[in-house]
């Protein structure tokens, strides 16, 4: 445990250096053009370092811990920059993500997910199954730079996404990595379910969010093969 604390003790240290939190010009007047606000923040060195610091980490757990640092605005730009390089897009896929990019604001990703925002994942994962292989689908809307995870020394504590991994002060739950509000989660691997009705609030560390859709809804479950037992699994 304290391994982990001195880790998310680091990680506010490097993020909360790097936050820009104001959406105001310096005589505290509202900014009129957002969009083109954005653009210029996005652009500016403090957002270009903490992309890359995030790119950085070196798994999901992590990086979702990180996450749990950044303003709405920050998260923001990940989110952009991660649908837009997830992968190399032809013309059907560049218009879905186009449509995905152009919906995303800071308000979004700073609150609970609406009826209304659930509407749009739902028509627009109908539209992206038909283009987009799962793989690329949670590359670009379920998980944050994925083809950068690589192993960490000292962070095999925080590496439980998958059972065999490290498990936290040898507990028999990995940390919480899907959502159950939905049907179906893309947080879990192609061969992993994300159950509704078994070890719900029972894996370690639930999170405010951190999973689903652009990371919108609280982590508040296990994947896990169909068939296993989370229960019974213990750290390897």
């Amino acid at each position: 445990m304290k391994k982990a604390t001195l880790i998310v003790v680091a990680l506010a240290a490097l993020f909360l250096s790097n936050c820009k939190k104001n959406t105001t010009t310096d005589a505290g007047t509202p900014v009129q053009d957002e969009k083109a606000a954005l653009a210029d923040e996005a652009s500016s060195p403090k957002t270009l370092l903490m992309l890359q610091n995030v790119k950085s980490l070196g798994n999901q757990d992590l990086k979702r811990l990180a996450y749990q640092l950044l303003s709405t605005h920050e998260k923001y730009f990940v989110w952009i920059d991660n649908m837009k390089t997830a992968t190399k897009y032809n013309t059907a896929q560049q218009a879905l993500i186009t449509e995905l990019t152009n919906y995303i604001t800071p308000e979004l990703l700073g609150s609970k997910p609406t009826d209304a925002v659930n509407a749009f994942r739902d028509q627009w994962l109908a539209k992206a199954k038909l283009v987009f292989s799962f793989d690329q689908i949670r590359a670009i809307a379920y998980q944050l730079y994925p083809d950068k995870d690589h192993v960490v020394v000292n962070d095999a504590n925080l590496t439980t996404n998958t059972f065999g991994g490290g498990v936290d002060d040898g507990g028999s739950l990995p940390n919480c990595q899907c959502y159950t509000g939905y049907y179906y989660s893309y947080s879990c691997g192609w061969s992993q379910v994300c159950p509704v009705d078994k070890y719900h609030g029972d894996c370690q560390n639930p999170t405010t969010n951190g999973c689903g859709f652009a990371w919108t809804s609280p982590c508040d479950n296990v994947c896990y093969l169909p068939g296993s037992d989370p229960s019974t699994q213990s750290a390897q």
